[in-house]
């Protein structure tokens, strides 16, 4: 198990954000000390994610707007950053989800997807699904369209 799907893991079984963001910054000065650049973006980025949740810091709901609107510019991509990439999209489709901004998730599920298809770890073998369901069933109630409900029992059958 990788570090970031322990801290995610620990994240969606319930586990108490207080001491895991505590777990985190503990981690970080490690990676710091020891020079593991590979996991800082992941653990930075799961850092934020929970400080917004708990609200120690207001999410930034324009520039995350802004994000999405500008989807992603695959030609500058760093492969090496591929990680910390899934990990940023990941917490930001999971924020606008839990918040009911479902054209912002279905935005950043579009970035999100494109580094997670790339990655066969269970997390991201489960979390396309279950973001994809997610977003077609809110987008259905907001819109009626029936491609969301179709995408929803795709999504379901998946799962």
């Amino acid at each position: 198990v990788t570090y970031q799907t322990f801290i995610i893991l620990a994240f969606v079984a319930g586990c108490t954000l207080l001491p895991l963001i505590k777990a985190i910054q503990g981690a970080l000065q490690k990676i710091d000390i020891h020079q593991v650049l590979s996991f800082s973006g992941m653990a930075e980025e799961v850092l934020v994610m929970l400080k917004w949740l708990v609200g120690d810091t207001p999410t930034p709901w324009q520039d995350f707007e802004a994000e999405a609107a500008r989807g992603l510019d695959k030609q500058s991509l760093d492969p090496s950053e591929s990680s910390g990439d899934t990990v940023h999209f990941f917490a930001r489709v999971f924020l606008s989800i839990y918040h009911r901004r479902y054209t912002t998730a279905e935005r950043f599920f579009k970035c999100f997807h494109f580094f997670a298809s790339k990655d066969t770890s269970y997390l991201n073998l489960l979390a396309l699904p279950f973001f994809s369901g997610l977003i077609a069933a809110g987008r259905y109630r907001q819109t009626g369209h029936r491609h969301y409900l179709s995408t929803l029992r795709k999504s379901i059958k998946t799962l």
